[in-house]
This record gives structure tokens, C-alpha cells and sequence, in this order.
């Protein structure tokens, strides 16, 4: 039980970093947390949803080396929104945002897109 809070806790702290605008340094910090627990599929999640809105160089490289082609989501769709859902009700926007983002990367849909329309809006 302890492993799983410690696990939230870092994933907050990126989720964080991230809301506060510092998404490459969310980035590095989620790579750093998942060298530590590798099927930390959350962090997974997040880090999938930053690397896709991390500026590219001239050459249309990410910054930080990551080809976004090679990222494969952890999560089914149905898994994510549903983990979105949750966390917009319970109040947690930044997270559901970008759950809802990752949602997308997998399927465009209509029921995300106004969820990530009315979340936005709020």
C-alpha cells in the first residue's frame, strides 16, 4: 500500500510541475520516475501527453529526444476516460486534462472533446 501512495505522490509532483507550466521539467522528472518503477503506467500516461506539446527543434526532433512516433499508450481508451472522469470529478483538472489529451492521441471522439472543451472552459 505504501508503494502505490508513494507512487501517487510522484506523480503529482509532476502533474505540478506541468500545471505550473514547466513541462520539460515535468518531463525529465517523469523519465526519472520511471526508470525507478518502470510499469508506472500513470506516469507513463502524463509523460506520453508532455512530449507531444514539447517544441520541436528546426529538424522537427523533440528537444528532449523523444520521437513521438515510438510512444505506444499503456492504457486502453476505455481505461483513460474512464481514469479522466474520475479525475474531473474528483476536482483533479490537471490530470484529467491530460488524460482526456491522451484520450485523443488513441480516438477521436466527440464525448472527450467536449469533456476537454467544458474543462477547459470552466
Amino acid at each position: 500500500m505504501s508503494d502505490f501512495i508513494e507512487l501517487e505522490g510522484l506523480a503529482k509532483h509532476g502533474l505540478d510541475l506541468y500545471s505550473e507550466g514547466n513541462k520539460q521539467e515535468a518531463i525529465d522528472y517523469w523519465h526519472d520516475v520511471l526508470e525507478l518503477h518502470p510499469n508506472d503506467k500513470q506516469c507513463q500516461n502524463y509523460l506520453d501527453i508532455a512530449v507531444l506539446e514539447v517544441p520541436q527543434n528546426d529538424s522537427g526532433t523533440l528537444i528532449n529526444e523523444i520521437v513521438v512516433e515510438s510512444l505506444i499508450p499503456t492504457q486502453s481508451f476505455d481505461e483513460l476516460y474512464l481514469a479522466a472522469m474520475s479525475a474531473y470529478t474528483q476536482r483533479h483538472y490537471s490530470e484529467a486534462e491530460i488524460l482526456f489529451e491522451q484520450c485523443l492521441v488513441l480516438r477521436h471522439d466527440e464525448r472527450v472533446r467536449h469533456n476537454l472543451e467544458r474543462l477547459r472552459n470552466r
